[in-house]
């Protein structure tokens, strides 16, 4: 989703004003790989196996549950697909963007600073003791700091003001 939205604001940005996107990756490098490998051959009877927590999180929010099987084929085709958004696009980006990251995440943390530093105003936040299932773990902090980004315009500090 971040990806995408990503893609959006570099392609088609008078359709968006602020990107919000939490551990986007530009490239399948931006993975730990123990934390990649084998998603791309997840099946429907794994996810039942040892994602019970997460599987009964997904149907009871899901808007469409009984497609449930049908979401992991397509997430497993989608992780074995490689994801490259170019450094070029990146820094094309004139769209407001808040990237996102727990520091206990499938994507390292270095990523999601060198996505800070391609795209020009961007502002980053790394939450503390915080994974990819962020929305479990911390949903109210994620939703404040989410909030705080649409709703406010940054006031940062102007460093050329000190003595």
């Amino acid at each position: 989703g971040g990806n995408v939205a990503l893609l959006l604001a570099a392609d088609r940005p008078e359709k968006v004003k602020k990107v919000a996107v939490f551990a986007a990756a530009s490239h399948t490098s931006a993975y730990y790989s123990w934390a990649t490998e084998g998603l791309d051959q997840l099946t429907p009877e794994a996810v039942e196996a040892n994602f019970q927590w997460w599987l009964k999180s997904h149907l009871q929010k899901s808007p469409q549950p009984s497609k449930w099987r049908k979401f992991i084929s397509d997430f497993s085709a989608m992780c074995a697909t490689p994801v490259i958004i170019p450094e070029a696009k990146l820094e094309s980006i004139k769209t407001r963007i808040l990237i996102v990251q727990g520091d206990n995440d499938i994507v390292r943390p270095e990523h999601s600073v060198a996505l800070y530093q391609a795209i020009k105003g961007s502002q980053l936040c790394i939450i503390p003791a915080a994974s990819h299932f962020i929305l479990f773990e911390k949903p109210d902090l994620l939703a404040q700091i989410a909030m705080e980004f649409f709703n406010k315009e940054p006031n940062l500090f102007d460093w050329t003001k000190l003595g």
